[in-house]
């Protein structure tokens, strides 16, 4: 059986990273918390509050904007020229500043010291644009903008841009003496436009200060307003992850995390040496994992649907050490009803779990786990028996518990329900 508690933590934080609230750095607290109030709500009229607050948001996403994503993402890719008919060859042709002798001519002119940098003058990457036209052929000029690839049909056309340098990341190679510097450009982006609208665009900014404090970003824009970013912060003392989605510049969706881990970002600490016999000599594998564990400390995490709010913090460092101490007293691999209460009980201890409402400072419920059990037959043995395991438990401030299931049922959300099938319905 699968250790399920001495990871818990570390896969709720690992969750949060698909959609903010503002990031919360590793190396600091939120001293200005706000203070909670228990909400006098009763729990059926918590059920209609927030599935008002489900209901806006998935009215807030139109079929009608992904429909027309989709035909125009068809549109553009019925455009590209397929392989058989030359089209890729002929592109390849068509953009003579991407001339490999300039990319080889940099590569062994390093002996000691090689540098990638996509602004390299010798490289000529940008100021290009190929259009396709439509008798096949294809047609080079160039463009003001010296750090941009456009590829055109018509009105439509994708563009890669990117920045000027920003920051640099190194790294040598032992074995060949070559130390390796990369230039990283304040931004790389795609955009695909089409009937000179633009659909579809995607940001990358490295925020590279140097090997070890980054904070890469990614933003994604569609079209009908819509907007996805994601955002990872990491430093010796840790590393935090924000995201969050958006309509029309409204926060729709948010989530952020962080985890406090000495040294994290020093790639020494990612590796593990040990000894081999059967090579006899000395040897290093990746244990990121095992240094994660070893060393983490304290976690913060939060997702936010629009004022509904979900709040964790906790001692990772207990959590982790004794549920450890707890598996290695049931390492017989017998996992009874106590060893669940017991990890429980632990996770209980440690981390704090609740629903707030943050547009008014109030508290919804505790999230706590409990052991569940459950009867079952077992045919090969032939008689009754049972099996446990950990569920979330609401607990509202009037002492009230519900499991998930008997509080997120359909007859109290039917409306919800009934709207995600509408919407469904019409994307068929």
């Amino acid at each position: 059986m699968k250790k399920l508690f001495s990871t818990l933590a570390l896969c709720a934080i690992a969750l949060t990273t698909l959609s903010s609230c503002d990031l919360f750095k590793p190396e600091e607290k939120k001293n200005d918390a706000p203070e909670y109030e228990a909400s006098k709500l009763t729990p059926s009229q918590h059920q209609e509050k927030l599935e008002t607050i489900a209901l806006e948001i998935v009215n807030a996403i139109d079929p009608a904007d992904v429909e027309e994503l989709a035909t125009s993402l068809t549109t553009l890719s019925e455009r590209i020229p397929k392989e058989e008919q030359g089209g890729a060859e002929e592109l390849a042709r068509s953009i003579q500043n991407l001339d490999v002798n300039n990319i080889v001519a940099l590569v062994t002119r390093a002996s000691e010291e090689l540098i990638l940098d996509i602004n390299d003058p010798e490289l000529a990457l940008g100021g290009i644009c190929v259009e396709f036209k439509e008798d096949g052929t294809t047609e080079e000029s160039e463009i003001d903008d010296k750090r941009a690839i456009m590829i055109k049909w018509e009105s439509d056309a994708i563009v890669l841009s990117w920045g000027e340098n920003k920051g640099e990341y190194t790294f040598e190679d032992s074995i060949e003496g070559v130390k390796y510097i990369v230039k990283l450009p304040s931004f790389i982006k795609i955009a695909i436009t089409l009937n000179g609208v633009e659909h579809f665009s995607a940001n990358i900014e490295p925020n590279v200060t140097d090997n070890y404090t980054y904070a890469p970003a990614l933003t994604i824009k569609l079209n009908g307003g819509y907007e996805l970013y994601s955002k990872v912060n990491a430093n010796n003392k840790g590393v935090g992850v924000e995201g969050s989605f958006k309509k029309n510049g409204k926060k729709l969706i948010g989530s952020a995390a962080a985890i406090s881990i000495n040294d994290l970002t020093n790639p020494d600490n990612w590796y593990e040496e040990y000894y081999d016999e059967y090579y006899g000599e000395t040897v290093s594998d990746i244990a990121l994992g095992e240094y994660i564990g070893e060393n983490v400390t304290n976690g913060t995490v939060q997702v936010d649907l629009l004022t509904l709010s979900i709040i964790g913090t906790g001692d990772l460092r207990n959590v982790i050490d004794e549920m450890n101490a707890l598996d290695e007293r049931y390492n017989n691999g017998n996992y009874p009803k106590e060893y669940y209460d017991e990890g429980c009980a632990i996770v209980n201890k440690y981390l704090k779990v609740m629903a707030v409402y943050n547009d008014t400072n109030e508290k919804i419920a505790d999230v706590i786990l409990q052991t569940v059990e459950e009867e079952y037959y077992d045919e090969y043995l032939g008689k009754t028996d049972y099996i446990y395991y950990a569920a979330p438990i609401l607990v509202f401030p009037d002492g009230s518990k519900f499991a998930f299931e008997d509080f997120f049922t359909e007859e109290s959300f039917s409306d919800l329900i009934e709207r995600i099938g509408e919407i469904a319905g019409s994307m068929e």
